[in-house]
Order: structure tokens, then C-alpha cells, then sequence
């Protein structure tokens, strides 16, 4: 079930370009720059996970991460700065 919430969340990612760019008016570069931070975000955040679920139950940190991304989502439609997009979308 963790599961499929993760998934439907990833949904807002395709959107998120739209955003960007007819919104916030960033250049299709500025969006790359967004979406590789994405990812490399990604990246890390699953090697910190893997290292967190050795140390605590996998389970709460689950819904950890799926409570404090659902957060995090949120608080990004306030930020407007290419800058302070990136850092955020790394989060």
C-alpha cells in the first residue's frame, strides 16, 4: 500500500515541467537543472533510507518519508526562486 501511495505521489513530476515553465516562467535549461536535482535528490534519499531502515524499523521510516515528501510538495508552490527551487527539490 507504502507503495502505490509513492507512486500516485511521483504523478506531480511530468506536471511539474508545465509548472515551471508556463508558471514560474523558467527556461526550458532552468527546468533540466530542476529535474536533475530531482534526481540526483532521489538518489541520495533512497541510499540514506536504505541506511536508516537497517538502523529502525523500514516501515516507519516509510511513512516517514512519505509524510515529510507530502510536506515538502506542498511548501515548493511558495517558492519562486530558480536557486531556492533546486535546493528544494533535492529535499
Amino acid at each position: 500500500m507504502i507503495i502505490l501511495i509513492n507512486r500516485a505521489g511521483t504523478m506531480v513530476i511530468p506536471f511539474l515541467s508545465l509548472y515551471l515553465t508556463k508558471k514560474l516562467n523558467f527556461s526550458l535549461w532552468n527546468v533540466g537543472w530542476v529535474m536533475t536535482f530531482f534526481e540526483v535528490g532521489s538518489v541520495f534519499g533512497s541510499w540514506i533510507g536504505g541506511q536508516m531502515t537497517d538502523k529502525i524499523d523500514a516501515f516507519k521510516i516509510m511513512k516517514f518519508s512519505l509524510f515529510l515528501t507530502g510536506i515538502l510538495f506542498f511548501a515548493l508552490q511558495f517558492v519562486t526562486s530558480f536557486i531556492r527551487f533546486r535546493f528544494g527539490i533535492f529535499l
